[in-house]
C-alpha cells in the first residue's frame, strides 16, 4: 500500500483570518487574484503548509482594511 504524502506544517493555521474571510464572503480566489497565485497556494498558506510573506500580509491588510493581528495563529472559538 503506498504511503500518504505528508506536507510539512510551517505554522498553525490562520483561524482568525479564515473566519474573517468566511464572515465577509471573501473567496480564496479573490486573494489568489491579488497575488497571481493559485487557490491551492492560498489554501496551503492559510492552513500553515506554506508561509505568507510580510509583503503579502501587509497588502491583504491594506486591501481588506484589517489589522495584522488577524494573522495571529491562536484558534478562534
Amino acid at each position: 500500500m503506498p504511503r500518504k504524502k505528508t506536507v510539512k506544517q510551517y505554522h498553525p493555521p490562520y483561524y482568525k483570518f479564515m473566519a474573517y474571510l468566511k464572515e465577509n464572503r471573501i473567496k480564496l480566489k479573490d486573494i489568489a487574484d491579488i497575488f497571481g497565485h493559485t487557490v491551492q497556494t492560498i489554501s496551503m498558506k492559510n492552513h500553515g503548509k506554506a508561509d505568507y510573506t510580510m509583503t503579502e500580509i501587509n497588502t491583504m491588510c491594506d486591501h481588506f482594511g484589517i489589522s495584522p493581528e488577524i494573522f495571529r495563529t491562536k484558534k478562534v472559538s
